[in-house]
């Protein structure tokens, strides 16, 4: 639908299914720079309306964003591509496929958006840090060195590893 009324207000459009409304879209000329009063602008409709996604674009820049309806309501951004990057365009394909109608009814958004906050740094920090990477990685240098470490040992490396950004060496 275009020109979504939502309270006093229009949404460009909004994508509706089966009567589900999946994703309000709102388009900015080609010439303007999408901008942070954009985005609240697009979170904004999509709360008051609870949709769970929004795209912001320009007709050149597409960026995907879910709102995470918390107290108080935040938003995170999935993707972002620009169609004048050559580099963008093969993951861009991607990310449009996930748009469309078919991939809606078979809800590929939340399915992505599970695989994005399962892979989010905060999250994968939980396990880095955890018992369980911990009791792995001392068997594993046991193993091969033939010693012990302790937690704090193993933990302060993976923190090193972490901050110094080590590359792997083969």
């Amino acid at each position: 639908k275009t020109e979504y009324q939502i309270n006093n207000t229009y949404a460009d459009y909004i994508i509706q299914v089966q009567r589900k409304k999946y994703m309000i879209v709102e388009v900015k000329a080609i010439q303007i720079d999408l901008s942070d009063k954009h985005i609240y602008q697009s979170i904004n409709y999509a709360a008051n309306e609870g949709v769970d996604w929004v795209l912001l674009t320009n007709g050149r820049v597409f960026s995907l964003y879910r709102v995470v309806f918390k107290k108080p309501i935040t938003h995170k951004r999935i993707c972002s591509f620009d169609l004048k990057d050559k580099a963008q365009l093969k993951q861009s394909i991607e990310y449009f496929a996930m748009m469309t109608k078919r991939s809606m009814l078979k809800n590929e958004l939340d399915d992505f958006w599970l695989r994005f906050q399962a892979l989010e740094p905060n999250n994968l920090c939980k396990y880095l840090y955890s018992t369980e990477v911990g009791n792995l990685l001392r068997r594993a240098l046991k193993k091969k060195a033939g010693l012990t470490f302790s937690d704090e040992d193993i933990f302060a490396s993976i923190y090193q590893i972490i901050v110094e950004k080590i590359a792997f060496e083969k």
